[in-house]
């Protein structure tokens, strides 16, 4: 199933069930991947919405190191040491 890139956090849960309501399928068997970019939301804010597994999208270009960049992510959502 995929959700409207316009559906929001607060708005992913009923989402989700709507979507699999109309597809004749169990939520409890959906499996949530929300692919973002670094936005300032903390990966819990998407666990509690739902979300089993966060990707978050970087910019692949010559000046910045996207390794470095997601290091920093890590390192902002306390999922690094």
């Amino acid at each position: 199933l995929a959700l409207d890139a316009g559906v929001g956090v607060p708005q992913l849960p009923a989402a989700l069930l709507r979507e699999c309501e109309r597809a004749g399928r169990d939520p409890a068997t959906a499996s949530v991947t929300v692919f973002v970019s670094p936005d300032g939301r903390s990966v819990s804010d998407y666990e509690h919405a739902g979300a089993d597994r966060v990707v978050f999208t970087v910019p692949s270009t010559l000046d910045r190191d996207p390794f470095a960049l997601v290091s920093e992510i890590a390192h902002a959502q306390g999922l690094a040491s």
